[in-house]
């Protein structure tokens, strides 16, 4: 038997079959390019997202700068504020000088039991300086009018207001400049007589400034008359119109008495003279409120310095 020729067409096929689509030919390889030693960084036009400006990285790193040294800042003006408060603070009272003493020199044909001794400014320039001589009590009243001469000589050659020359030419206990007056008595124990002095305003007052005071206390003689040689020893009272004189603690020259701001004292004139003091007053009450203020501008100074030491410690920090 005949084989089948393989050739031979398969019944239900068509005899054409549909022709194969040629394959497209191959396109050139695009040549390639060297490889980029540029590395595309990410948020550049080349990596496909928006760009950043410029103006704005600077405007981060400025604020980034700001912000690490907004810690000592904040140290600094707090350590100068300390600074400036502290000094506000610290108390800084006016200075008081120590006055001189004046010279008073009393002459009487009748025995002195006070002689009371005052000055007070009568303006702004000048002070009136009275020293009044009381008859003593504890003797027999002179037989008719008599009298005594008060010589006075201002401290540190303070010249006085009215003086005729030949009287301010006088020298008093080895004082210059000073001035003598005359008074007179009534013939009853007790009386008295003022002489009055009217002098330049520096040095003759006393100085407060609410904290301290000092008043100078004057030396002075006494010469008893020549017809009573056992004269009783006078006291001589010194009285100054000081501010707030009772809040004074006056220790270091207890006073005879003080009432609101006339404050008196009073010491013997013993042997015919007694030697010019000077008494300084302290006011505890005004010294307790200096000493908080001290305490308190030192511990500001303190933090003061805390402060700028922080402030000094973030900013080295701050710049690794």
């Amino acid at each position: 038997m005949k084989e089948p020729d393989d050739k031979q067409p398969i019944p239900g096929k068509s005899e054409l079959a549909p022709a194969q689509p040629s394959p497209a030919p191959l396109s050139p390889a695009p040549p390639s390019t060297a490889p980029s030693s540029e590395v595309t960084k990410p948020g550049s036009a080349e990596a496909g997202t928006p760009g950043r400006d410029v103006g704005t990285e600077d405007g981060e790193r400025g604020a980034a700068f700001w912000s690490r040294r907004k810690a000592p800042i904040v140290l600094f003006g707090l350590g100068v504020v300390f600074v400036v408060i502290s000094y506000l603070a610290y108390p800084r009272p006016a200075g008081v000088g120590i006055p001189g003493y004046s010279t008073i020199d009393v002459v009487s044909q009748a025995p002195i039991g006070i002689i009371d001794f005052s000055a007070q400014p009568s303006s702004a320039d000048t002070v009136e300086v009275t020293v009044q001589l009381k008859l003593s009590e504890l003797t027999v009243a002179p037989r008719g009018p008599t009298s005594a001469t008060v010589y006075f000589a201002p401290p540190n050659a303070i010249q006085f207001t009215q003086c005729p020359h030949q009287v301010c030419s006088q020298e008093v206990r080895e004082q210059p400049g000073a001035q003598g007056q005359l008074v007179s008595f009534t013939s009853r124990p007790g009386a008295t007589a003022t002489a009055t002095f009217r002098t330049k305003a520096t040095g003759v007052v006393p100085a407060a400034n609410g904290l301290t005071a000092s008043a100078a206390l004057p030396q002075a003689f006494y010469s008893c008359p020549a017809s009573d040689p056992q004269c009783p020893t006078p006291t001589l009272e010194t009285r100054y119109d000081i501010a707030s004189a009772a809040s004074y603690d006056w220790s270091s020259l207890p006073y005879q008495h003080v009432t609101g701001s006339m404050i008196t004292w009073g010491e013997q004139v013993l042997s015919g003279a007694t030697p010019g003091r000077v008494a300084v007053g302290l006011d505890p009450a005004s010294q307790s409120r200096d000493d908080a203020r001290t305490f308190i501008a030192g511990a500001l100074i303190g933090l003061a310095g805390g402060a700028l030491l922080a402030g000094i410690q973030e900013l080295l920090h701050s710049d690794k």
